[in-house]
């Protein structure tokens, strides 16, 4: 084996000409197996399912995927709202977004009403027919503690502040907030 550093090392300028190797391997030498390590647990991997994934978003502290998959399995006239396709997962988030900056700004509870709505569970619900909940872009909530007045005039303060761009709904019960990408206000 000597033999073979001695070379190698003489192949790359390590021995002058005057010290060059005198012994050559007869063989070549193994080359070594190459060793497989497991990624480190650090690195992100593909999470199993929407609940392992949204549980895993840094920026969704006061929401949980069990309350998101309690209103995802709501059943209307034999309509099964169903979890949306992984394509639309980060539109949710997104549309969590602000909902979450409304908990984090009132400092109160954050109901769900709606979020990702099939497009069967829509039409049963009376959705409209391009709904941004079809696109997973759009939560309807309530605020504990506060009117849907008090919370479109939350929305509206993050929206005016550059939070997000979107649609602000205010209902007699709930209001709606979505991340269209272009503002848009109105009561129902």
């Amino acid at each position: 084996m000597r033999g073979f550093w001695q070379q190698f090392l003489y192949q790359r300028g390590f021995f002058q000409p005057s010290e060059q190797p005198t012994q050559s391997p007869a063989v070549a030498a193994p080359v070594p197996e190459a060793v497989v390590y497991p990624a480190p647990a650090s690195e992100a991997q593909e999470p199993k399912d929407f609940a392992e994934w949204f549980d895993a978003q840094p920026d969704l502290p006061n929401f949980s995927s069990e309350e998101v998959l309690r209103v995802l399995s709501n059943k209307r006239k034999g309509a099964q709202n169903e979890v949306p396709p992984r394509a639309l997962w980060e539109n949710l988030a997104g549309a969590m977004r602000v909902w979450q900056e409304v908990r984090t700004r009132t400092g109160k509870a954050v109901l769900l009403n709606s979020t990702y709505r099939s497009p069967r569970y829509n039409a049963v619900v009376g959705g409209a027919q391009h709904s941004l909940h079809l696109q997973a872009k759009a939560v309807d909530a309530r605020v504990a503690g506060l009117s849907p007045r008090e919370v479109f005039g939350v929305l509206m303060e993050l929206r005016e502040g550059g939070f997000f761009r979107g649609g602000i709904g205010q209902y007699s019960s709930f209001c709606h907030a979505d991340i269209r990408g272009s503002n848009a206000t109105w009561t129902g």
